[in-house]
């Protein structure tokens, strides 16, 4: 079993500091002071990010993947446009990095009756291509993780570190009475 502290998961994804980091971040608790970010208000964090989306969409498609330092650590915490392999495809012209998806659940894949017609079909080749270039997952439960593996496994996929951090609580630390 993998979990943040395993010298295994650790060894499997090298030596890195910034993997090191992103790994420590996610594990430690909430109340950690490096948890608490400022954010400017609402409009401005939007129109921020906005700005920043424009700028990086524009610099990648000019100078593309290459840029990107060797070994470096892609992080994918959505699972948009997953379902499109065609902007995925730079993964494979880019083995030195260390490829981490995000993964919430199977859901899609084990109780498709409350998903739309096809859409069992489309969370497949997402999992496919996550599975495919992943060097390790991050998953919200150890259920999920458990599904996970044995997805991999009939998948014929190789095993691969996978962590569980779950999502925070939007009531913080507090329990229910």
């Amino acid at each position: 079993q993998c979990d943040w502290s395993s010298d295994v998961c650790s060894s499997d994804l090298g030596d890195d500091l910034a993997l090191r980091r992103i790994l420590n971040w996610l594990a430690a608790p909430p109340s950690r002071p490096d948890h608490e970010v400022a954010l400017p208000p609402m409009l401005d964090a939007w129109q921020t990010l906005d700005r920043r989306w424009r700028k990086a969409r524009l610099r990648f498609i000019k100078q593309g993947v290459q840029e990107l330092p060797q070994g470096a650590l892609y992080l994918n915490v959505a699972q948009h446009v997953l379902d499109l392999p065609r902007f995925y495809q730079w993964l494979d012209e880019r083995p030195d990095l260390k490829k981490i998806f995000f993964l919430h659940d199977l859901l899609p894949l084990h109780m498709s009756e409350y998903f739309r017609s096809g859409y069992r079909a489309m969370f497949d080749g997402v999992i496919d291509l996550m599975t495919r270039h992943a060097n390790a997952l991050i998953t919200t439960t150890e259920a999920v993780r458990e599904d996970v593996i044995a997805d991999l496994k009939r998948r014929g996929r190789p095993a691969i570190p996978i962590f569980v951090a779950p999502l925070p609580s939007p009531f913080g630390d507090e329990r229910a009475p």
